[in-house]
């Protein structure tokens, strides 16, 4: 683990995390307890603690976490079993997940095993690529695949897995997660993100043309964000039932 008073990087779309916490705020309570899977350097930690929630932290590679004063445990987020051994079932007022789910092998596995560490009438915030943002989708049209998630984002950023919200939706229906909000969040440089090229500048521009076609689902924001509240299910039982 890194210690020292550097500020940690945010390895994610400038805005996400700014955005994110803003959202938080409206569902959760200062001194809720939350839980950051796959915290990274901690730069969302940092940002949560400041805003006055109790922050644990979890990630595969903890050796460039560099809060001091936030636990942060070794888990494997790709296996159900390292997540719960980690924690009791109930343990968090909300879960974040910034970034992550798109570097897993098991995303249904990993949100049901997020599941069961939040309280009853917790929260799951989620954010992942958003696959149909404009220029992704116009991306999947000529090349085959949505942005972030092309040969070199593979073999660079470990993005493996992506996925459309309504699977997302999907995910979190089945495990006691009811979505609440959804949310366009962040902005990738369109420079870096077109990669500089005369074949990046004609995907922006087809889907600057496109994009009144569009009509289904969130075109706009690079990343996008899921809001799940964990319901109770009260099990019924008497005569007439």
């Amino acid at each position: 683990m890194i210690t020292n008073n550097a500020t940690p990087p945010a390895w994610t779309a400038q805005g996400v995390h700014e955005d994110l916490i803003t959202c938080i705020k409206k569902y959760a309570s200062k001194g809720s307890s939350v839980l950051d899977l796959g915290a990274g350097a901690g730069a969302l930690s940092l940002k949560l603690a400041n805003a006055g929630y109790a922050v644990s932290a979890a990630d595969w590679m903890i050796e460039s976490y560099m809060p001091e004063n936030i636990d942060i445990k070794k888990i494997d987020l790709d296996s159900k079993e390292s997540i719960l051994e980690s924690y009791p079932s109930n343990s968090f007022d909300f879960l974040v997940a910034c970034e992550v789910i798109e570097h897993l092998k098991y995303p249904w596995q990993f949100i049901e095993s997020c599941s069961q560490l939040i309280k009853d009438n917790g929260y799951f915030f989620l954010t992942t690529p958003n696959i149909l943002e404009r220029s992704s989708r116009v991306n999947m049209l000529v090349n085959g695949w949505p942005i972030s998630f092309g040969e070199k984002s593979r073999e660079e950023g470990g993005h493996i897995s992506p996925l459309f919200p309504a699977q997302v939706i999907n995910m979190f229906s089945n495990c006691q997660l009811n979505v609440i909000e959804t949310l366009p969040i962040g902005s990738y440089s369109r420079v870096k993100l077109l990669q500089y090229n005369i074949k990046g500048f004609i995907l922006l521009l087809l889907a600057n043309v496109l994009s009144p076609l569009m009509v289904k689902g969130n075109k706009k924001g690079n990343v996008v964000l899921f809001v799940g509240a964990k319901t109770i299910v009260v099990a019924l039982s008497g005569k007439g039932l």
